[in-house]
């Protein structure tokens, strides 16, 4: 009897695995695809993430921490992969710019080191806009014209689950239809987690320290 589980194939845990399968589905999408900036979006978000970048503390959310990160981001590579077979047509910078932004989607959350009160989660409500902020300060390493960052801020900004994407300025329907998929990335990535139920613990204290309404 085969007991193979499907969290067998990839451990997310590790950054390393996740990324080399994120470069197989990019792989697949196009064996010509430049996987250069998203492996170098990839490198930044981890250092940020691990408190490796001069000016900014390492993630101290345990819910929102660097697994929902990468877990987000396989998520987005796969339902990039899947609108390409849907015959999508999304181009090989929309590819890369859906995959970036799904790496800086939270990292609003990550305190600079001059902040000494409490824990990133303060940053709760309104980290989105912070995460924008920090895509547009690191974009340009990885090669992304000013308007790519202002595709990938509004993305980002569309993960908001309260946000009304009418409200959102869209530059094209390829661009609304990315900010839809990293909605969705960013909610099937924590639902999916094998320890979500037990995570969600964390996701309580985040909340409470933010405030948020309703946390109780």
């Amino acid at each position: 009897m085969n007991d193979k589980q499907l969290y067998d194939l990839i451990n997310t845990e590790s950054v390393k695995d996740v990324l080399d399968e994120v470069r197989i589905i990019l792989n697949m999408i196009s064996p010509d695809f430049d996987q250069g900036p998203v492996t170098e979006a990839f490198s930044t978000i981890v250092g940020l993430y691990e408190g490796k970048h001069q000016g900014f503390k390492a993630c101290n959310t345990e819910y929102h921490d660097l697994r929902h990160t990468v877990e987000t981001f396989l998520a987005m590579a796969r339902l990039l992969h899947g609108a390409q077979l849907n015959g999508e047509g999304f181009t090989e910078p929309h590819v890369a710019l859906g995959l970036i932004a799904a790496l800086f989607h939270d990292a609003g959350y990550i305190q600079e080191d001059h902040d000494g009160e409490g824990t990133g989660a303060k940053y709760t409500v309104h980290h989105e806009q912070r995460s924008a902020h920090l895509l547009e300060r690191f974009g340009p390493e990885f090669g992304l014209s000013k308007k790519e960052i202002a595709a990938g801020r509004i993305m980002i900004l569309g993960t908001d689950i309260s946000m009304d994407h009418s409200k959102l300025t869209f530059p094209s329907a390829q661009v609304r239809l990315l900010c839809q998929m990293l909605t969705a990335s960013d909610l099937m990535a924590q639902m999916a987690d094998r320890s979500y139920l037990e995570k969600l613990l964390f996701l309580y204290h985040e909340f409470k320290e933010a405030d948020v309404g309703g946390y109780e």
